[in-house]
């Protein structure tokens, strides 16, 4: 029996067992995957660096991970955010100008929904007063005329679906934003993501590939059962995703409490999948890093890229989001390219160079993460992540991106998780 077993091996699972391992602690990490990582994964076989996860520094001041980035020596350069351009559904190159105009615009709406959300009343029979924030927008601004303003303004509300990993219709108007933002540009790794873990993991125990089912914590000791037998320890760290939990994937014994179960219900799973693609030769501007396309059709799933070309490489990356996201995931990697493709075709014309290589994330799809990161749906709150972070009794601990309030959806706050439950569990003795 050891002193503490950390349940997954992502980001927060390691900082967790790193904190608790340099203070004396003896743990064990248990990984369903064949790697670490969890939702940071690194695909090196088109011989360029692609992120299919976690892709960004997001705010590099005061952020955790611009402070691990440098002690393990990992290059980092900006995102570029605002070299981006767009082009309309006939393949008309849009003036940057407009694209800002718009962008501001949208800005304007959604301040606008969280002015109204502020002066909404609840109803006297006291039902919840929460919209979508679909809803929200649609009330705040219920006439955009037909063509390329309706098509710019579609697409603000699909980024907004991008950012967040979710459609607007299931997001809270209330509380979609409930988080705190980094100040600074966001960095990306032109080496990988993944080259921040290696510091984290050195010397620990990290048991990979075995898929755990279930969790025992009723008596004076955890018991955790895995397909490669069972684990003891005096305590344990649970750091598997939001997705999983609500997918009643792990089993535990006795029931988690009622008040955590309810925010695991209430809370969301986003999707966000990519379609990384590597040209023959590059047929897109040079000095352009995201790329943005206006469909005559709302329900288009693709229309966001961003390019590797300012790092050197003839790589776009599509990225989708939502229930199209979901739904594309049923698509082989040949209909899913021949698609992009296609919206590429519509942008470029003939200039469409033929695909060297190809990668295709299905997040949803996956059995160890049912999604990419959280979210607030309709009739959730912030609150419910701090309701998943609560321990049980000082012997079972959350850590994860969505137990972090102030950071859910993003690595600094999962980071920032396992940090937190590692130095509550070492206060608890």
């Amino acid at each position: 029996m050891v002193d503490v077993i950390v349940i997954g091996a992502g980001i927060a699972g390691l900082t967790a067992a790193r904190t608790l391992s340099d203070a004396g602690k003896r743990v064990i990490v248990l990984e369903a995957r064949a790697r670490t990582g969890g939702r940071i994964v690194t695909d090196r076989s088109s011989g360029v660096a692609i992120d299919l996860g976690a892709s960004w520094i997001h705010g590099i001041l005061r952020n955790p991970i611009t402070a691990l980035a440098r002690r393990a020596g990992v290059a980092t350069v900006p995102a570029f955010h605002d070299a981006k351009r767009r082009w309309d559904c006939d393949g008309t190159r849009l003036p940057l100008d407009q694209a800002i105009a718009d962008a501001t615009g949208f800005q304007y709406v959604l301040a606008e929904v969280a002015d109204m959300m502020s002066r909404r009343r609840r109803p006297k029979d006291g039902a919840d007063d929460d919209l979508s924030l679909a809803h929200a927008i649609a009330l705040v601004r219920p006439d955009v005329p037909p063509g390329a303003e309706q098509r710019a303004f579609q697409w603000s509300q699909k980024w907004l679906g991008l950012v967040m990993g979710a459609d607007c219709d299931t997001l809270s108007a209330r509380a979609w934003d409930d988080d705190d933002e980094l100040d600074g540009p966001d960095y990306v790794f032109p080496d990988g993501y993944d080259r921040i873990l290696a510091p984290l993991a050195e010397s620990l125990d990290i048991r990979l590939e075995h898929e755990v089912s279930q969790i025992d914590w009723g008596g004076d000791q955890v018991i955790v059962e895995t397909s490669c037998g069972a684990f003891r320890a005096e305590r344990a760290i649970v750091t598997l995703p939001l997705g999983v939990l609500a997918a009643d994937a792990v089993g535990f014994r006795p029931p988690l409490p009622d008040a955590k179960q309810d925010a695991i219900k209430r809370l969301g799973t986003g999707v966000l999948n990519k379609i990384a693609i590597r040209f023959s030769r590059p047929f897109w501007p040079a000095d352009v890093t995201h790329l943005t396309y206006l469909s005559e059709d709302p329900d288009e799933p693709l229309g966001g890229f961003t390019s590797l070309l300012p790092h050197g490489h003839p790589v776009l990356i599509a990225h989708l989001a939502g229930r199209r996201a979901v739904e594309f995931e049923s698509l082989s990697d040949d209909e899913a390219v021949a698609r992009v493709c296609h919206v590429l075709g519509r942008m470029f014309g003939d200039a469409v160079s033929t695909v060297d290589s190809a990668t295709v994330t299905r997040w949803h799809r996956d059995p160890y993460s049912r999604g990419s990161y959280s979210h607030i749906p309709v009739g959730a709150r912030g609150s419910d992540y701090e309701r998943l972070a609560a321990p049980i009794s000082e012997r079972l601990y959350f850590a994860g991106e969505a137990t972090c309030r102030a950071h859910p959806a993003t690595v600094h706050g999962a980071y920032l998780s396992g940090l937190r439950e590692a130095e509550r569990l070492l206060a608890g003795g």
